[in-house]
């Protein structure tokens, strides 16, 4: 029988050797950071040196549905070795808990006192990143523990209840990121605005709202705001805020408020607007009239007949003297043809123009057919940043004013107020 050469066989015995434990400490702790705490204790296994090497790393990642095929006990297990037995010499940078899996509260192990006790500890061990989820209705009663840690820079809560009751003062007040999600139910955030006004290093907000909210901060500079079915009016009015994310979830007769000068880049995203949620689009494009990046995506409900959803009939309409690219992303039909016409025209200083048409094919005659014209060298507009705009700019004023004309000859909007 022939057997391999000595070179390959060398490099046989290569392969298998262990250069992972002979990595220095630090290197292997930062490489578990990035592994779910499940997992990392996993490790335990490869070799001595990892046996409780997982029990020191700076990130902790604890989520009890990954425990679903075994007990809450041995969570618990878990969670004790890694967080409550753990060395005060081992400072915790980020900890995630996720307690969403009502399946696996048995036994009572998981009372409010434990997880309140995980927090405390958390908070001794000098945390600086916390994402906390709990479903059983009871991560309001966390709120007093959670704002108490001092050393928090970022804060992630998700299914708050409209139960939810911000105390009026706290140590948490050096947070730099917040992000709260609330629950599906009518409700009126106490404290909310008081919250924010207590946050003076707070510059990224995340928020899941189910109904009206006014926000107002000082210092917030990136906000991604969410609202679902029952919103009916949403304010922000945050003098430093330079990028917005927003997204909407079939409101009705919603309505927009915003002071918001300062504003460079905004995504605005509506999911099936009926024809009376126009007015909340109109005010937001209003709004954000000072932008230099405008990206809109509007998914329409072919159930409802076309309307005119990014300008209102009869009125001045929304102005972009810093706008330079614009994305667009909706259903071409010819009233938002005639939309996208005045948004051109008002935007002086557009560079490059991305226009994507979502309309169905089953939809693609009547009064829903795509009335995107072909610019003038005869292909479809429509496509990625498209040359037609590339020309424009290397036009003189007057040729820029002829290729306009000839793109937006192709739409009649005599009964719109436009302005070139």
């Amino acid at each position: 029988m022939a057997h391999g050469s000595p070179d390959s066989a060398m490099e046989t015995a290569e392969d298998q050797t262990d250069r992972l434990s002979e990595l220095p400490e630090h290197v292997l702790l930062h490489m578990l950071s990035f592994l779910p705490t499940l997992v990392a204790a996993s490790t335990s296994f490869l070799s001595r040196r990892f046996r409780h090497l997982w029990e020191t790393t700076t990130t902790l990642d604890l989520d009890l549905s990954a425990f679903r095929h075994s007990t809450c006990s041995a969570f618990v297990d878990m969670v004790d070795r890694c967080l409550l037995d753990r060395d005060s010499l081992y400072n915790l940078l980020s900890l995630r808990i996720d307690l969403c899996d009502r399946n696996l509260f048995e036994g009572g192990i998981l009372t409010f006192g434990y997880v309140n006790i995980l927090l405390v500890r958390a908070a001794e061990l000098g945390v600086r990143h916390l994402s906390f989820s709990h479903l059983t209705h009871q991560l309001d009663e966390f709120l007093p523990t959670i704002l108490s840690i001092a050393s928090l820079e970022s804060l992630s809560l998700c299914h708050l209840s409209r139960r939810a009751v911000f105390p009026p003062s706290f140590a948490a007040t050096g947070l730099k990121s917040l992000s709260l999600a609330f629950d599906f139910a009518s409700f009126e955030p106490t404290g909310l605005n008081t919250l924010l006004s207590k946050l003076h290093a707070l510059e990224n907000l995340e928020l899941q709202v189910p109904t009206s909210i006014d926000l107002r901060s000082e210092t917030v500079k990136r906000l991604k705001l969410a609202i679902f079915a029952s919103c009916r009016e949403v304010g922000i009015c945050m003098p430093k805020l330079e990028v917005l994310d927003f997204y909407e979830w079939r409101c009705r007769r919603t309505r927009f408020r915003g002071e918001i000068p300062f504003l460079k880049k905004a995504d605005i995203y509506f999911m099936y607007p009926a024809e009376e949620s126009a007015p909340a689009i109109w005010q937001m494009l209003k709004a954000v009239g000072n932008v230099e990046k405008l990206y809109i995506k509007i998914d329409e409900n072919h159930l409802f007949n076309p309307f005119h959803t990014m300008v209102e009939p009869g009125v001045d309409p929304p102005e972009f003297p810093n706008l330079k690219h614009l994305d667009l992303e909706m259903c071409f039909h010819q009233s938002n043809t005639e939309d996208l016409t005045i948004l051109l025209r008002n935007s002086p200083a557009l560079e490059s123009l991305n226009l994507v048409d979502k309309t169905e094919k089953e939809r693609w005659e009547s009064d829903w057919w795509c009335t995107l014209p072909p610019n003038a060298e005869g292909f479809h507009v429509g496509e990625a940043k498209t040359k037609l705009v590339k020309r424009l700019l290397r036009e003189k004023p007057t040729r820029k004013r002829k290729l306009m004309n000839h793109f937006l000859g192709a739409v009649d909007s005599g009964s719109v107020k436009t302005r070139i």
